[in-house]
């Protein structure tokens, strides 16, 4: 425990062993591909397969006619067409799949398909699908939930502030882009049972949804994992299984299906793009009075993980501090975009990059350092929740701050006063907090089940806990092992198979070291109570230090019995079985918000230096230093491995990540036009793991993994401010947005037409054009602004 071990699987990833679903080859093997929607929005009127059936080498082509039962899918709410039959609502839709001899040959077949479209009017901008008169992208109308948060009178509390600051920002789509594109494939067993192998984030979810569409019993489909070359939160959503699924039992042969890039990037779950109106207010001191937000999150054409998600953006909106008074409004809303779902730290990325710029500016505004005015605001201790819900929180938040300032010599740098850093370029640095949720809440009974087995020569851990590249295998090798203080050597992880392991859950919301670390924790004590059990019942010879001696150890007893070659009758009959199930949340109140959101929580902060090239926008990431607590760190590399990899996610969506959309066509089809970062982008990150045991969690550990790219957005549009004076609140933070920006600066005041500043970018020119429409006209008095904030009211006298 504590021990930076090489990864159990990394030899194999390295050398080429591992196998990814793309690497297996069955023989009779078929190749599937599916024909997506010509239209974001239109009916069906017609689909013909009869030209494609009869291409030579075409096994099936097959419609939502062939959908044997529910022609529906989706993890929380079903409501996605396995193949449409009356209506597509995205690019992304499948509406027939082709199995045949060859890829080419089943590429070749969906050219052959000819489907009639009567094409109906596209909504693309979830403020317009809020609207009355928008087009419906599903019947039951455009808005998918509505999250409401009510806590104090807010409205009271803003007439008493101080000062009131109040902005728009907007964060853009994003895609996953993991390294291994979707792949799976299906064959169906002598016994008639459906094996699906796939690369996945939890095999008995993808069981359920497989299952209920093929109308089939349960046990009677086996979900594999292949290694998964990534994931975060992509492969929560079905991808290629029911299709698969579906060919293999019409063929009665193995089917394969693998996605292109660009496939991937036209069909497969994105991160909400997010609309977000802030108002805060704060007294003389510093300390928050008010907290108002409303979020309009776009989840595309299906519901996929977007209720959850916007659930997290409301919870999470204030972040990490005490406010008293809170009022926040967060929708999730349909439009006819590519749909989106679960990504790395769930509608956490959104809020938080608002509510640091809020602290950031209100702190410039009272002369306050960002530092200082945070931890003044931090929750510490026992602290109340937007939702009402008291949790002790210990001072996890301050030793972020205060150890994160420590590392990157803030206070030194910060007021530096030459930030000159040659011709045009100009230094800058910035801080941010933030805080998410450890596992799933809201009333979901978030359990984990384990078993390990005491078989000649080592323990096999059995548990469906899938590692997408986080470690978790090497995490809960590291548990067994240290439970049973045995070796790392004798420990032996079987991998995630329905009908061989035990559910664990999704691997999603930093919780398998988490939930299934205490399943497996649970699993090793209840095999040392049945292997004393058994001792106790046989007549051989006890191993020294059996209880009764002063050497007692039961390290001593397990390798006994590992070693033993004679008398080892009942030997594989020693298991230890658990199933772990955290603290109890509650659901929040449809018209309050209150409830218990979470049973654990994750914080962290971090600082960004920049340099920012006045002249072409240019923004030059330098370092990021990030302090996070982990509670325990059950394997530091791996939790530093897991923060470098935040960071890195965190700049990409913070300075040029974007999936671009208009009118429902995904303009960045490829990693040609989406940009992420590269090797060669990549800044020097330095990391402070920081450990306040979690009461509840395994050895006091708790998950780390999405935390770490929370904070990493705003903490470099406060350096760009910092360098440049400008505001930038909208991502990415690209040099065009910096170029306007300090143009719009330059020129405030004057008489400037419009040309003369750098051109808008497109979904620049719809975010600001759609924020001076709903501009309300706030006013207080006396009222003054400054050129970098949309809407700032300030009350009193400050010399600002």
């Amino acid at each position: 425990m504590g021990k930076s071990i090489r990864r159990v699987d990394g030899l194999d990833k390295v050398t080429g062993q591992a196998r990814y679903p793309q690497d297996f080859y069955l023989e009779g093997m078929l190749y599937a591909k599916a024909l997506r929607s010509r239209y974001p929005h239109a009916l069906i009127k017609k689909i013909n397969v009869s030209r494609a059936r009869e291409l030579e080498g075409v096994r099936a082509v097959l419609t939502a006619q062939d959908v044997p039962d529910r022609n529906l899918f989706g993890h929380m709410i079903a409501d996605q067409p396995v193949l449409c039959q009356d209506k597509v609502r995205f690019r992304g839709d499948a509406v027939a799949v082709v199995a045949a001899e060859s890829e080419e040959i089943a590429q070749e077949a969906l050219s052959f398909i000819q489907v009639d479209y009567d094409p109906l009017p596209v909504v693309s901008d979830p403020r317009q699908a809020l609207k009355p008169d928008a087009p419906r992208v599903h019947e039951k109308g455009n808005i998918l939930t509505h999250y409401k948060i009510r806590k104090g009178d807010v409205e009271k509390a803003f007439q008493e502030a101080h000062l009131v600051i109040e902005s728009n920002y907007r964060t853009p789509c994003v895609e996953h882009a993991y390294l291994q594109p979707e792949s799976g494939i299906a064959y169906v067993e002598d016994t008639g049972d459906l094996v699906i192998i796939v690369a996945t984030q939890c095999v008995y979810i993808d069981r359920h949804q497989i299952a209920r569409s093929l109308g089939l019993p349960e046990e009677k489909v086996k979900v594999v994992l292949a290694e998964t070359g990534g994931a975060f939160g992509g492969r929560e959503d079905i991808s290629v299984q029911i299709l698969i699924g579906l060919l293999a039992l019409k063929t009665g042969r193995p089917v394969k299906m693998t996605y292109s890039r660009e496939e991937s990037i036209l069909s497969t779950a994105k991160r909400h793009p997010a609309y977000m109106r802030y108002k805060s207010g704060v007294d003389r001191e510093g300390r928050l009075l008010a907290w108002e937000a409303e979020i309009i999150a776009d989840t595309g054409a299906y519901a996929s993980s977007g209720a959850a998600v916007v659930q997290n953006m409301a919870m999470y909106a204030p972040g990490p501090y005490k406010v008293d008074n809170v009022k926040i409004d967060a929708y999730a809303v349909y439009t006819n975009n590519t749909f989106a779902g679960a990504m790395r730290a769930f509608g956490c990325p959104q809020v938080t990059f608002a509510s640091e710029m809020q602290m950031n500016k209100l702190a410039a505004a009272l002369g306050m350092d960002e530092y200082e005015f945070r931890r003044r605001n931090a929750m510490v201790g026992k602290s109340e929740f937007a939702t009402g819900y008291l949790a002790d929180v210990d001072n996890c938040q301050i030793v972020c701050l205060d150890e994160v300032v420590r590392l990157s010599n803030w206070k030194e740098k910060r007021y530096r006063q030459n930030k000159e850093a040659g011709k045009d370029r100009f230094y800058g640095i910035g801080i941010a907090a933030g805080f998410k949720n450890v596992g799933y809440g809201s009333g979901y009974v978030d359990s984990s089940s384990a078993e390990v087995e005491l078989m000649p020569g080592k323990v096999r851990l059995k548990i469906s806990a899938v590692d997408q590249g986080q470690g978790v295998e090497t995490i809960l090798c590291q548990i067994a092992a240290e439970e049973l203080a045995i070796s790392m050597e004798n420990v032996e992880y079987t991998n995630p198979d329905t009908s061989v392991t035990p559910n664990a859950g999704f691997s999603s919301a930093s919780r398998q070291t988490f939930n299934s670390g205490n399943a497996v924790r649970l699993a090793c004590l209840d095999l040392k109570k049945n292997l004393q059990q058994l001792l106790d019942s046989r007549k051989w010879k006890r191993p020294p230090g059996y209880p009764g001696h002063t050497s007692y150890n039961w390290s001593n007893i397990l390798q006994e019995f590992l070693s033993m070659e004679g008398e080892t009758e009942g030997m594989a009959s020693v298991i230890g079985r658990a199933t772990y199930v955290p603290p109890p949340t509650t659901p929040l109140d449809p018209e309050t918000g209150e409830g218990i959101p979470a049973y654990s929580f994750g914080f962290g902060a971090q600082v960004a230096e920049v340099v920012v090239d006045k002249r072409t926008g240019q923004v030059d990431l330098k370092k990021v230093y990030a302090a996070h607590d982990v509670g325990r760190a059950i394997n530091p590399l791996q939790v530093e491995g897991q923060i470098e990899g935040g960071v890195v996610m965190g700049q990409g969506y913070a300075l040029m990540e974007e999936i671009i959309l208009k009118e429902g066509e995904t303009l960045t089809p490829d990693l040609a036009t989406f940009d992420i970062p590269t090797s060669l982008d990549v800044c020097d990150i330095e990391s402070a793991i920081l450990e306040v045991p979690d009461r509840h969690g395994p050895y006091g550990a708790r998950g780390v993994g999405e935390m770490t790219t929370i904070s990493t957005a705003p903490a470099i549009a406060a350096a760009v401010h910092d360098a440049v004076g400008v505001w930038i609140d909208e991502l990415p933070v690209t040099a065009e947005k910096v170029v306007r920006a300090l143009k719009e600066k330059e020129f405030q005041g004057k008489d400037v037409r419009e040309e003369t500043l750098p051109e808008k970018t497109l979904q620049e020119k719809d975010f600001q054009d759609q924020a001076l429409r709903e501009d309300k006209g706030i006013a207080h008095a006396p009222r003054r602004t400054t050129s970098h904030e949309n809407y700032v009211i300030f009350k009193g006298d400050l010399n600002v």
